[in-house]
């Protein structure tokens, strides 16, 4: 976000407004040649609390608080395409064995 920011304000002459109670986190990744493969945007949690709580395999809800949810898209760029999956804040610590597991289940279903 700071780098956006930096270059929202070269461009626009002032820094975006932020508020960061409400704005979207980003997370990314890179290729090994450092383009981007993978964007991940994600609600910030309301005072701390995701709305949902993971314990062990199960996930708990809280009903009096929204669930902060990501949205994850990453590149498949061996067949042109682009995956978007989303899910509960609580799982993000798992994008990449999500995301693997897609890349996994396209290769098998692929159509040669």
């Amino acid at each position: 976000m700071r780098q956006f920011s930096n270059a929202y304000a070269a461009q626009r002459g002032a820094p975006p407004v932020r508020t960061p109670e409400t704005d979207q986190e980003w997370y990314i990744a890179l290729d090994a040649q450092g383009a981007l493969a993978t964007f991940i945007t994600c609600n910030p949690p309301r005072d701390g609390n995701e709305g949902l709580t993971l314990q062990g395999t199960t996930l708990l809800d809280d009903p009096d608080v929204p669930v902060a949810v990501c949205t994850h898209t990453f590149t498949y760029p061996q067949d042109g395409l682009s995956v978007r999956a989303i899910y509960p804040r609580v799982l993000l610590k798992d994008w990449k064995a999500t995301e693997d597991a897609t890349r996994a289940l396209l290769a098998r279903y692929k159509l040669r």
